[in-house]
């Protein structure tokens, strides 16, 4: 899902009592756990197993300012995103920037695609089965410790203290 600058996801997804239902969507779409809207007035909704990316590119004072927003931490929300804010290049950027190899452009759009044509696998009643990685021992004590230190990082005097959800 990708929104425009001025469509007010960011915001929307603020208003956390009325948009309940919008929010379980990001929720259960996270999990991949069955998404169900009962209506009054509209055809409920279902969606089997779901599966969301986000791809939002807004500014950074509107992301520090999620962090506030009441119930926005308490559901959860914010942990399910993965935010990048680097430092501003604005001042310092290169004019005269080279332009991206055609054989990086050639070879970018080859994984994508290859990506893409990943058949889905299918159970006995042809719904989609998700990809399983399997990691090698090395890979699993990689992540293990990666894991270990994300949490301690997690505390409330380290470096990820403010990310706590």
């Amino acid at each position: 899902m990708i929104h425009a600058r001025d469509s007010g996801s960011a915001e929307a997804a603020a208003q956390v009592r009325p948009l309940a239902a919008p929010i379980g969507v990001y929720l259960k779409g996270h999990a991949g756990d069955d998404y169900r809207l009962n209506r009054i007035n509209r055809p409920n909704e279902y969606v089997k197993r779901p599966a969301i990316t986000c791809g939002l590119a807004v500014q950074p004072d509107v992301m520090r300012g999620l962090i506030d927003k009441p119930g926005l931490r308490g559901w959860g929300l914010l942990a399910r995103f993965f935010y990048s804010l680097p430092t501003s290049k604005v001042g310092f950027r290169d004019i005269n920037a080279p332009t991206v190899p055609l054989e990086v452009i050639v070879a970018y759009s080859a994984l994508v695609r290859a990506a893409i044509q990943i058949p889905t696998p299918l159970d006995e009643k042809d719904d989609p089965v998700p990809h399983v990685v399997r990691l090698s021992s090395e890979a699993w004590s990689e992540l293990t410790a990666f894991r270990e230190q994300v949490e301690i990082d997690l505390r409330a005097s380290g470096s990820l203290s403010t990310l706590r959800d």
